[in-house]
């Protein structure tokens, strides 16, 4: 989108950049069409406003919504370097301008992970204890942003949907690991035998998890009765980082714990 505050993009003075714009992105590689906003059928296809101060330049790209990288968003918006070099406000929308504009949530995730650790160690009073539910809900988030990467190649997959299901995935990928480990250390204090511990830990806390994770994915799925499209997709998205915290916790987690074996119980 061009926006310009003063005159008009058809002047002289900002039209020769609007038309540099659209040539550059007419002979870019990764743009499959492009209209000009001040040129010829530009008032009937409905792309510049009355007033002529903004225009929209459609950009339909050659590259799929899942292969838009940041690094390769940055590229098709320095295409519009003619038109901000000449004092026009230029602004993107779509998947590029998403790419663009996806909030950082590195930092959250930190602190997320470090607040974790802290209480589940005093918890457990065990630093091994402490880190099998945070490996836990690691290796589940690696499987879903797996799958919704390729989900992306096809259907339009917001980049916000991926860190709802992170954040989402690693709450009950944790949560879920705890059904699971708190009834097998119990089970280990009363001088049950490992293997058998957990067994019995699978077959009663494993139940409480698939039971309370099913209920969520079911939840998460009925968004689409809402009938928009974006709520819907964040529901898959996050209903996939559910499903698979359930399938790593009675799965994944008592293997680990087997491995690991009384050593659970370490300081």
């Amino acid at each position: 989108v061009l926006r310009v505050a003063r005159g008009t993009l058809s002047d002289p003075n900002y039209k020769p950049a609007v038309d540099a714009t659209y040539r550059a992105f007419k002979a870019s590689r990764y743009v499959y069409s492009v209209q000009n906003p001040v040129g010829k059928n530009a008032e009937t296809a409905g792309i510049i406003s009355d007033d002529g101060k903004i225009g929209l330049m459609p950009v339909l790209l050659n590259v799929g919504g899942g292969f838009i990288t940041e690094e390769l968003a940055q590229k098709i918006l320095d295409v519009t370097q003619p038109a901000r070099a000449a004092g026009i406000d230029v602004a993107v929308g779509g998947q590029v301008g998403s790419v663009l504009s996806a909030p950082d949530t590195k930092e959250s995730q930190v602190l997320g992970n470090v607040s974790a650790m802290v209480i589940l160690a005093l918890v457990f009073g065990s630093l091994v204890a402490m880190g099998l539910p945070i490996v836990n809900a690691a290796i589940g988030l690696a499987i879903t942003t797996s799958v919704i990467g390729m989900l992306g190649h096809l259907w339009a997959v917001p980049t916000v949907a991926s860190t709802l299901a992170v954040m989402i995935g690693l709450g009950v990928g944790i949560d879920y690991a705890l059904f699971l480990m708190t009834k097998h250390l119990e089970q280990l204090g009363e001088g049950i035998e490992l293997r058998e511990s957990i067994a019995r830990a699978v077959a009663s806390s494993g139940s409480a998890v698939v039971f309370a994770g099913g209920t969520v994915v079911i939840a998460l799925l009925s968004l689409v009765v809402a009938g928009i499209p974006l709520v819907s997709t964040l529901g898959f998205a996050s209903a996939i980082a559910v499903f698979m915290a359930v399938c790593t916790s009675i799965t994944l987690l008592p293997a680990i714990l087997s491995l690991v074996g009384h050593g659970v119980q370490r300081v």
